[in-house]
């Protein structure tokens, strides 16, 4: 460099590459600045940034796609955000590795990667941008690109010229080169339908009117879209505010566009700034929900949908309580105060009540709890005969309940 540079924002990396003997791998990569050698200056290279990705997982976080080895990928991400001063003198390079100790997981050691240097490319925020940058390296700048050359017209088609017959006044008979109501043709007719044939209207453009040479080199970017569920496991009491925070990336920029987040049957649209956007999610009724995320694409970046995996909704476990009375006199009825909580909502749903002896069922009480505290104060039947008796006390659940039972009590019947 011969002036320093600030580098602000968050730097990019696309690799063309290939795992030349595996079928998974990480690859890292590193920025590194070289300061320039001088007295007094540590010349010690400084790691920038650094950047890692799994290629199964190139074109989503959250999905998996088979690596086939020896095959190239066009692979993007991007390395973490860093505010730096290059000073003038200094030299950028860029390290490219399998495991980053310390950052990465550490498979078997071993992987070798092959890199398309040509078809990759780094991108990096640079203060000033891209035309500072090459004046500072003494670069010339990039000129505009050229409009594309308007397509050649048409030939327009040849006109045949009839030739002198040798017999002006001859006319041709039945069997003698013509049939009866057809009229004479001659050779240089029939050369100028084949030439206006083989001249016919060749057109360079598509039916868009887009030369196809251009249409080809302003194919869609492939997008990176990636999403991030607030909670993977909820109870079924606070699956209602869960969100859904999507990326969307293309060239290792931040996407313009669109996006579309499906779960249980519904489908949120929202809107990307800077390449981001977060979706409230519909409550959530108990069970495994997969969650879709369509990216619905721009005139430059291809429509792309790609699983966000899956929420599991599971019903809330409720505290069952009950308090009775701990005595009662033959044939007359005790009473029983049950209570079911939950941090998040008032339970409602059916409790049973059964009295047992041993083995045996001697009576049993089913009630409705009350919508308003999730109590229900119950009279048990009367039990004739004294003794001993357990109380078994079972709230039955609801839809984001599920079934719980308090602990078993004793009832004396006594004279």
């Amino acid at each position: 460099l011969t002036s320093s540079v600030r580098l602000s924002g968050t730097p990019s990396i696309s690799l063309n590459m290939a795992l030349d003997n595996r079928a998974k791998a990480n690859v890292s990569v590193m920025l590194v600045a070289y300061p320039p050698a001088g007295a007094g200056i540590n010349t010690t290279p400084q790691i920038v940034s650094r950047g890692w990705v799994d290629v199964a997982n190139r074109t989503s976080l959250w999905v998996d796609d088979a690596v086939t080895p020896g095959q190239f990928y066009q692979v993007t991400w991007p390395l973490e955000p860093k505010d730096y001063i290059l000073t003038a003198g200094s030299r950028l390079a860029l390290v490219v590795l399998s495991t980053d100790p310390g950052f990465s997981v550490r498979p078997q050691d071993g992987a070798q990667i092959s890199v398309r240097p040509g078809l990759s490319r780094l991108t990096l925020p640079l203060v000033g941008g891209e035309a500072d940058f090459r004046a500072n390296l003494g670069f010339p700048a990039v000129p505009p690109p050229e409009p594309p050359e308007p397509p050649e017209p048409p030939e327009p088609p040849v006109t045949p010229t009839p030739e002198p017959t040798e017999s002006p006044t001859a006319t041709p008979g039945p069997g003698e080169g013509s049939t009866p109501g057809s009229s004479p043709t001659s050779a240089s007719q029939a050369a100028g339908n084949s030439t206006t044939a083989e001249q016919g209207p060749a057109s360079s453009t598509e039916e868009s009117g887009v030369p196809s040479g251009l249409r080809e080199a302003i194919s869609p970017l492939t997008p990176l879209v990636g999403a991030t569920i607030s909670a993977r496991t909820v109870p079924a009491t606070r699956a209602g505010g869960l969100t859904a925070a999507v990326t969307v990336s293309a060239g290792g920029l931040p996407a313009a566009g669109s996006i579309e987040v499906a779960v249980a049957g519904t489908t949120a649209v929202a809107t990307l700034r800077q390449g981001a956007a977060t979706v409230g999610l519909p409550a959530l009724p108990p069970g495994v929900h997969g969650v879709a995320v369509r990216f619905l694409g721009t005139a430059t970046i291809a429509a792309l949908e790609v699983s966000a995996g899956t929420i599991t909704v599971r019903k809330a476990h409720p505290a069952v309580s009950a308090k009775a009375t701990s005595k009662v006199k033959p044939n007359r009825k005790a009473t029983v105060v049950v209570r079911v909580t939950d941090p998040d909502v008032t339970a409602t749903g059916i409790v049973r009540i059964e009295v047992t002896k041993g083995k045996r069922t001697i009576a049993h009480k089913t009630v409705r709890l009350k919508v308003s505290n999730g109590a229900a104060k119950v009279k048990l039947p009367r039990i004739v005969r004294t003794g001993k008796y357990k109380l078994r006390v079972t709230y039955k659940g609801n839809a984001v309940l599920s079934s719980a039972s308090a602990k078993v009590l004793t009832l004396r019947v006594a004279r």
